[in-house]
């Protein structure tokens, strides 16, 4: 006996018909239709959703737009023998405390979706590499019963309509991470200066503008890091985030405070690159 063909346009419209903004995706694929908008044209009308899966094919896989939602995904997957997210949750637990059980999705390479709310939160975006094995996806996900050449996606428990709240300490560890990663990029600011103006011009503005008590540490290791990140003379560098925080840093912070931060700077653009001693 034939199994009947998944009618994917049919599943989609089940998700919007429970508020979901659904879109097509290629067959078989994670992808959106090329020409199409992708999840910036998700909806959760259900004649919306007939019309963009006749416009792209029923057999289409099926996406959710997590944007402007307080919903993520936990994204477990077993990357090799050693690396498993499996292993990376269980160690968070062990520290911690058990995640609830919630709304969850095996995924093609034997991982799971697992979907969580975070009330008052909307992510928009992605945390890849959270923990080894674990993303956190704010922005989009493959829902079942979608499917790629590795296998389906398929409900594994739980309903999509009763969806647990993320513990608070979960998001705590979320926020932190997210910050340490801000701390990062602001090594790389400015990478497209605006029109008019060039880089060196908009630190120097920054520079000039200083900063106050409250922003002291922050503010100079920024400052520092776009100097040693824009590849000046390190000793030169060092000199300069002096003359700064004598000259426009308000109270200028210790010299004991600011030696912690050159080498704070210093150590961790060396572990990034290496030549910068």
């Amino acid at each position: 006996m034939k199994t009947q063909p998944i009618n994917m346009a049919e599943n989609a419209v089940q998700f919007a018909e429970n508020g979901w903004k659904v879109y097509p995706l290629v067959k078989g694929g994670k992808v959106p239709h090329k020409g199409s908008n992708g999840h910036l044209e998700a909806s959760n009308e259900s004649e919306k959703v007939k019309e963009l899966f006749l416009k792209y094919g029923n057999n289409s896989n099926i996406g959710i737009s997590l944007i402007d939602t307080d919903i993520i995904i936990l994204d477990v997957d077993i990357h090799t023998e050693t690396v498993s997210g499996f292993d990376s949750v269980k160690e968070l637990e062990d520290a911690y405390e058990q995640l609830p059980e919630t709304y969850t999705v095996t995924t093609p390479r034997k991982g799971e979706h697992r979907y969580y709310r975070i009330p008052g939160l909307s992510l928009k975006k992605d945390f890849i590499n959270f923990r080894p094995g674990i993303d956190i996806l704010g922005t989009k996900v493959n829902a079942p019963p979608s499917r790629t050449d590795k296998g389906n996606y398929i409900v594994k428990s739980g309903e999509i309509s009763e969806i647990a709240e993320l513990p608070r300490w979960f998001v705590e560890l979320m926020i932190q991470q997210d910050k340490q990663k801000q701390a990062e990029t602001e090594f790389n600011a400015y990478p497209n200066p605006p029109q008019g103006k060039t880089w060196k011009a908009i630190i120097l503005e920054e520079m000039v503008d200083g900063t106050c008590e409250g922003n002291r540490n922050v503010w100079l290791t920024s400052m520092f890091g776009k100097y040693i990140y824009s590849r000046m003379d390190v000793r030169k560098a060092i000199k300069l985030i002096e003359v700064v925080n004598d000259s426009f840093v308000q109270p200028p912070i210790d010299s004991k405070e600011l030696e912690r931060i050159i080498n704070s700077v210093l150590k961790r653009e060396t572990l990034k690159r290496k030549g910068v001693t």
